[in-house]
């Protein structure tokens, strides 16, 4: 959940007065209350989302939770292909 959680917040742009930019995990935690530190251990996936933190994460990324469910998915299979096309591309090296 956190690399999609990450991707999502790296395609953000946001206004600010030194002009357009990209989200920050600093962005998010001045949004969400949860600390940057935290932010970040998330989006490494080394720490457990609580419901009330995973809510105001995608409160703050304008996303619905089937949102992000469905992203969760594509990257889930784009994984599974990789894995699948890697295994193959091993066994006929053979």
């Amino acid at each position: 959940m956190g690399d999609v959680l990450r991707e999502k917040r790296k395609t953000i742009i946001i206004d600010s007065k030194y002009g357009r930019r990209r989200l920050t995990q600093a962005d998010v935690a001045r949004k969400t209350g949860i600390s940057t530190s935290y932010v970040s251990e998330i989006e490494m996936g080394k720490k457990e989302i609580s419901s009330e933190h995973l809510w105001a994460l995608i409160s703050a990324y304008n996303l619905t939770l089937s949102d992000l469910y469905s992203e969760m998915t594509e990257e889930l299979r784009r994984k599974e292909n990789a894995g699948r096309h890697s295994e193959t591309t091993r066994v006929l090296a053979m």
